[in-house]
């Protein structure tokens, strides 16, 4: 939220070098690591067929995590719903591929992990279990996994919860509110 918060105040004095800066660090990504950009449709089956290592995994992690954070901050139109399912896809099979590692034979898959973190970090994030267990289950088809994904989702939400996390678009709205200049404002007396 710090960054996000930033970036605004940039985006309002250089908003034509930040569109600049973003554009080209999101047109070199594309180039070289696909992956890293768009809403991640096609991000287990690329991540599974390609094993990628765990510490490849995180490092995809993070950069997703960046961008994600630099396109909401830069005003560009989009949102973190669609990355935000990507993160947990992306943490599912480093998770899947760290199990896999360490207990090899267990798992047919480190995929198996990709739809239910894809669940519990949407539930943790934006506060809504119930929320994220049906979309994930009609967004992957994984209706044989709707229990996995209904205990990753309660356990991630709790967790959440009991840790003090608030809900992040309710977060966001409270940066937007703060930063309008309409609503911050003290209204008139009449």
């Amino acid at each position: 939220l710090r960054a996000v918060r930033s970036m605004g105040r940039i985006r309002r004095r250089h908003s034509l070098m930040m569109g600049v800066t973003i554009g080209s660090i999101s047109g070199a990504l594309l180039w070289f690591l696909p992956e890293a950009m768009g809403g991640g449709e096609t991000l287990v089956e690329t991540l599974v067929a390609e094993k990628w290592t765990v510490v490849l995994l995180l490092g995809l992690f993070a950069v997703r995590f960046v961008t994600t954070v630099g396109s909401y901050g830069s005003g560009a139109p989009g949102g973190i719903f669609a990355p935000l399912l990507g993160l947990g896809t992306i943490a599912g099979v480093a998770f899947g591929s760290a199990v896999t590692f360490v207990f090899p034979g267990i798992i047919s898959t480190p995929g198996a992990f990709a739809v239910a973190a894809m669940g519990a970090l949407f539930a943790a994030t934006v506060g809504a279990p119930l929320t994220g267990i049906i979309l994930v289950v009609e967004l992957t088809n994984a209706h044989s996994a709707l229990l996995t994904i209904i205990l990753t989702c309660l356990s991630a939400s709790l967790t959440a919860k009991s840790l003090g996390g608030t809900p992040i678009y309710t977060q966001l709205l409270q940066v937007a509110l703060s930063s309008s200049p309409e609503i911050s404002k003290s209204p008139k007396e009449t």
